[in-house]
């Protein structure tokens, strides 16, 4: 599934070097989903099945609004940053009380800052 997230975060800094430091952020995330697909691998054969995963409410569906918490760490050096991070789905995807689905997600960001 793909999500297009919002991240909302407290970030520190902590000062290691002149021109060093140490991230530190959390906070809580919204995503919605744009896309869907299944894979399934069998005897060693892998095919993509478009049509079974589908975002809606009905009963079969999965929900397009996720909600969860996110944090994580990274490194800053003069403008360039590397940050890690992970993200722990709150809400169950499913449309039913009968079963749960969460999101959860892992990132790695590298950048520079203007």
């Amino acid at each position: 599934m793909n999500y297009l997230t919002l991240p909302i975060n407290a970030l520190y800094k902590f000062d290691i070097a002149a021109d060093s430091k140490i991230l530190v952020f959390a906070g809580p995330y919204l995503g919605y989903g744009l896309s869907a697909s299944q894979k399934v691998k069998l005897d060693g054969v892998e095919v993509t099945i478009d049509d079974t995963v589908k975002f809606g409410s009905g009963e079969d569906d999965i929900k397009a609004f996720d909600f969860g918490v996110n944090g994580g760490i990274g490194y800053q050096f003069t403008n360039y940053f590397i940050k890690a991070q992970y993200n722990l789905g709150l809400a169950n995807m499913t449309n039913t009380d009968e079963a749960s689905i969460k999101n959860t997600n892992i990132g790695v960001t590298v950048g520079y800052m203007f």
